[in-house]
């Protein structure tokens, strides 16, 4: 985060002093606003969490971390080319903070790690825009699909990526959420015999989102 400060962007915490108390507790500017931000999206705060990631991507790309950095083991980092950069990896609603119905800010660094920044994008996409489906849609109240479907290009627009090959990226989101169930299966130890939790029924209409 010193880094992202030293090079202008500024939608990351700043780090107090030397980042830690004296009782080893992280040290980091509050941003002010709200967090979950599930409230049905203008396309100006589409187009502005779009530029952000557009902005953070291009202020990591001359980051290298150091040769013995610890970074998380996380499986986005398997997917994608070989065009990467060290960067957020975890841009759910719960990481950005709005104020005024616009992002303002990028919390929850502990996931930073080395990413196709196409692969973090369709990550962005999917979880902010909530590309949900079903009974999922229903109980979040999420705005009808071509609604969607029009906040999804104007992402992809504001980050500039339209020009080049939507189609390949809708498919790199495919693939990423059924990664993501499949390593979420992992953590939980989803066997053939589970049944009936809270975990599995929400993979299953995540899973459903993405390939129907």
């Amino acid at each position: 985060m010193r880094y992202l400060d030293s090079v202008g962007f500024d939608d990351a915490p700043k780090i107090i002093g030397a980042g830690f108390s004296e009782d080893g507790r992280e040290q980091l500017e509050f941003i002010k606003g709200e967090v979950i931000n599930l409230r049905p999206w203008s396309l100006d705060g589409v187009h502005g969490l779009s530029r952000m990631i557009n902005e953070l991507h291009e202020a990591s790309s001359t980051f290298l971390p150091e040769p013995d950095a610890i970074l998380q083991a996380y499986f986005g980092p398997t997917l994608g080319g070989s065009d990467r950069i060290v960067s957020h990896c975890d841009l759910a609603p719960w990481n950005v903070v709005w104020r005024d119905r616009l992002s303002v800010g990028l919390i929850g660094w502990e996931y930073a790690v080395s990413i196709d920044p196409i692969i973090e994008l369709a990550q962005a996409a999917w979880q902010n825009i909530r590309l949900f489906s079903g009974d999922a849609a229903k109980l979040e109240n999420l705005p009808l699909i071509e609604i969607q479907a029009a906040q999804l290009h104007e992402f992809l627009n504001a980050y500039q990526l339209l020009k080049s090959d939507p189609a390949s990226f809708l498919d790199l989101l495919v693939e990423y959420v059924v990664r993501d169930v499949a390593f979420q299966a992992d953590e939980v130890c989803v066997t053939k015999d589970t049944v009936g939790s809270d975990a599995v029924l929400g993979m299953a209409w995540r899973a459903r989102s993405a390939v129907g």
